[in-house]
């Protein structure tokens, strides 16, 4: 894992130094709302009490006048929590995983009409996350537990929208599912069984809002502004 992180960081750095007419450089930062679907023991429902916060780095580069491929490399917290009532006597709990992602995303420039008027800063995006777990954490009501069955890895399916506020700054909101469970669905996490009613029981899921900048170039991969071309000369007298 070692080794992926430090080829896929010392790509960024070759194509920044030299495809920087090609490739789109930039970093990444935002905060994860998140839970994993079947550790709610309270009303069985998904809650998304988990805030985590990402950050990272990206390359883009254009596939067609409206479409982009995006690299990112990202370390994301994840997880799900229950709080606590006032009398701290059902059945709370924090787990913390978090992991370093490396995502693959396909953009697409979208040209709206909003408020009678024409825009293209909005875009659609969809991609895969694999993500390696690099940390983890179970309490249930104040006490450390291990946590059975977790898997090193995940892989999350996403989609999403973008906006961009400049040529080099950009919000994106996406919400991704892994296609697998991160913890065996006839495990137990800690003290508490999943909730087996849950049809992706043990599955990470994420809302995640994320600002990016560019160091060269645009944040969209391409830039469809263009420029009338000057007079032609005329004769005088």
């Amino acid at each position: 894992m070692k080794r992926l992180i430090f080829s896929s960081f010392l790509l960024l750095a070759t194509v920044s130094g030299i495809k920087a007419q090609v490739f789109k450089v930039g970093a990444l930062a935002g905060v994860a709302i998140t839970d994993v679907a079947g550790t709610d023991q309270i009303d069985f429902d998904n809650d998304f009490y988990k805030f985590g916060f990402t950050g990272g780095l990206f390359v883009n580069t254009t596939l067609t006048p409206k479409s982009s491929l995006q690299l990112e490399i990202a370390y994301t917290q994840r997880g799900s929590q229950q709080p606590p009532d006032t009398l701290h006597q059902n059945a709370y709990f924090t787990l913390i995983m978090n992991y370093v992602d490396i995502s693959v995303i396909w953009k697409r420039q979208l040209h709206l009409g909003i408020n009678k008027k024409q825009t293209d800063k909005w875009g659609f995006e969809a991609g895969a996350t694999f993500g390696t777990l690099v940390y983890s954490y179970y309490t249930a009501q104040s006490i450390e537990y291990s946590i059975s069955g977790l898997s090193s890895f995940e892989i999350n399916a996403l989609v999403g929208l973008y906006y961009n506020f400049s040529p080099k700054f950009y919000f994106s909101g996406t919400y991704s599912n892994s296609v697998i469970p991160v913890f065996s669905r006839n495990g137990g996490l800690g003290l508490y069984a999943l909730n087996y009613g849950a049809w992706n029981a043990g599955s990470n899921l994420a809302f995640q809002l994320t600002f990016g900048y560019a160091f060269n170039g645009h944040a969209e991969s391409t830039d469809n502004s263009s420029t009338p071309p000057p007079p032609a000369p005329s004769g005088g007298n």
